[in-house]
């Protein structure tokens, strides 16, 4: 039995409103309340308001404990944050030194280009002309070479 009252007291007249087992012929109907429903009534109310104040206590404790890791869990994050930083600033000290080798790296390549396009320039120079080492130096002479 279920009414808009949250007390009742004996011989008050109330309207049933009844729950899902309440037989749909009750439902709607008045009641006068006997003694022994109001003490269950009370009884039932009593109940609930244990069962609140074990509730908001065991939640209370909950979050007392949650309170007491609170510190520990600042000074993790702190720690994280931290190594956060620190691995930032390698991050960019390792990017730097890479754009430097980047760049030697380049450097070296225009070098090694410059040296590949002498190297040809002298070759295609002495393809075209008859170049002797031995008989231009001054111990030799062509006709020590010439055979008889």
């Amino acid at each position: 039995m279920s009414c808009n009252h949250s007390s009742f007291a004996v011989a008050d007249r109330v309207i049933i409103k009844g729950n899902k087992r309440t037989p749909p012929r009750f439902v709607g109907r008045e009641a006068v309340v006997r003694p022994q429903a109001a003490d269950l009534i009370w009884t039932y109310h009593m109940v609930k308001k244990d069962e609140n104040i074990n509730r908001l206590e065991n939640n209370l404790e909950e979050a007392a404990k949650d309170l007491a890791t609170l510190p520990k869990v600042l000074e993790e994050r702190e720690e994280m944050w931290k190594e956060v930083k620190e691995r930032r600033k390698q991050n960019m000290d390792l990017e730097s030194e890479k754009d430097m080798l980047k760049s030697k790296v380049e450097k070296l390549e225009e070098d090694t280009l410059f040296k590949k396009g002498q190297i040809t320039i002298l070759k295609d120079t002495l393809g075209s002309r008859h170049f002797d080492l031995l008989l231009s130096s001054p111990e030799f002479s062509y006709n020590d070479f010439l055979v008889s």
